[in-house]
């Protein structure tokens, strides 16, 4: 997969100085997410009539919330074919469409303690040495929180909990 987007970076000027621009500043961490973003997302985004690169200052601020977890790759996903079209701030669209993850231990931890306490049979099976329901948990606190939880968190705070 590197390979191909080292391919693509090279090939194309205009691609290679935007990841430069973009990555100038973030760690490897930033810098493998633009690689990716750029070389599959953004390249057939701007394929499409009437869309352009999105100025790096945008670009920048997305890959950032996405390293920092606090986006989903699907909410990532989302708010950059908008990017890709208007030119706006991440950050803001994130918010206006509630796809900012929420990373809230204290909040969490609530919606957690409730889906446990709704559902002792299930504590009973993780109890008892089946740690694949601790899905089962992620998946509830997804419910309740509409998607905006980060499943990272709510698996961390589920196990916790059950601990």
């Amino acid at each position: 997969k590197n390979d191909d987007q080292v391919e693509i970076l090279i090939k194309e000027k205009e691609l290679a100085d935007y990841f430069e621009e973009t990555v100038s500043d973030m760690d490897k961490k930033g810098i493998q997410l633009a690689a990716n973003y750029i070389t599959s997302d953004i390249v057939s985004l701007t394929s499409e009539e009437g869309s352009n690169f999105p100025s790096v200052d945008n670009f920048s601020k997305l890959i950032i919330m996405i390293a920092e977890g606090n986006l989903s790759s699907r909410g990532a996903k989302d708010i950059l074919s908008i990017i890709v079209k208007e030119d706006n701030d991440p950050e803001i669209i994130a918010k206006e469409k509630g796809l900012l993850q929420q990373n809230d231990e204290g909040a969490l931890k609530e919606t957690i303690q409730k889906v446990i306490n709704d559902n002792p049979s299930v504590v009973e099976e993780y109890k008892g040495g089946k740690e694949s329901v601790l899905q089962f948990f992620v998946g509830q606190g997804m419910k309740e929180t509409k998607g905006s939880a980060n499943p990272q968190v709510l698996g961390k705070i589920a196990k916790e909990l059950l601990n």
